[in-house]
């Protein structure tokens, strides 16, 4: 055979590579050196990271996100992006696309590690007031304590009403906010075999067990100021805040001696409007 015809060419070589062929070439030598010589598992490899063609797993890879499809195409599947080369996959890695995913499931993880109910970017700070929170929140757990309740009978003119004493005793009496109490209907209160008429004053203090008194459902209780006017003060006789005009015009706190007061008057007969009358 005549190589005369092929320059630099000697026998029982090839001969001079075309410009497509070098092309070809040099794309195979950038992608061998993007890729780190590392083996890129396919989609469908199994759990322990071996492809069906026996190539190694991904947890020596340097970006675990890029895997192979069937076709042999290239995929980013944090990005769902598909790429025919490395030096495609090498331009997405350093985008900006790229870059906002990964801070994303990092700081998906991170508030994933930290529990639900942390906030994410949350400081030092932040975490430790909120481990106190959990704590404290911990520490309020009831202690199945009831407290001693001593209820007896007022009157006034024309009026009766009750005075309650509660006896919190071994209570940490530093602590604040004080006892405090709601009066609740019957719809309110948990249990089928209430009466549809009643009200029960509950007095709460935790970690103590509630205290409940029956009310008189006929009558109201009777305040200082009609809720209609507007001019409702919450603050107590010791010139503390209460939780709301109830708290603030029928109880009392007796912090040192641990004894939380209530006392209250029915509204008069005469004084209540007849629902079913015209207003």
């Amino acid at each position: 055979m005549d190589y005369s015809s092929r320059a630099g060419s000697k026998k029982g070589g090839g001969g001079m590579a075309t410009e497509s062929e070098f092309n070809l070439q040099r794309r195979r030598q950038v992608e061998q050196l993007l890729s780190h010589d590392q083996e890129i598992p396919y989609t469908y490899a199994t759990q322990d990271g071996v492809t069906p063609n026996g190539s190694g797993g991904g947890e020596t890879r340097s970006d675990p996100y890029i895997y192979k499809n069937r076709s042999g195409k290239l995929i980013c599947k944090l990005c769902n992006t598909l790429h025919m080369s490395w030096s495609s996959v090498e331009r997405h890695l350093q985008g900006k696309k790229h870059g906002l995913n990964v801070l994303r499931r990092v700081s998906s993880d991170q508030r994933g590690s930290q529990g639900p109910g942390t906030q994410p970017g949350a400081s030092t700070a932040e975490l430790e007031y909120q481990a106190k929170v959990d704590e404290t929140r911990k520490s309020l757990g009831a202690n199945g304590v009831t407290p001693a309740c001593q209820v007896v009978p007022i009157r006034d003119t024309h009026r009766d009403g009750l005075a309650i004493r509660v006896e919190y005793s071994g209570a940490p009496h530093s602590r604040d906010p004080p006892p405090f109490i709601r009066i609740m209907s019957s719809f309110e209160l948990p249990g089928d075999d209430n009466n549809n008429k009643g009200k029960t004053l509950i007095i709460a203090y935790p970690p103590f067990n509630n205290v409940g008194v029956p009310l008189d459902a006929t009558r109201d209780v009777e305040f200082d100021v009609d809720v209609h006017e507007g001019n409702i003060s919450v603050e107590t006789p010791t010139g503390k805040i209460a939780v709301d005009r109830t708290n603030a015009q029928l109880t009392y706190w007796d912090a040192p001696n641990g004894l939380f007061y209530v006392q209250f008057l029915y509204t008069a007969p005469e004084t209540q409007q007849d629902p079913h009358s015209d207003a």
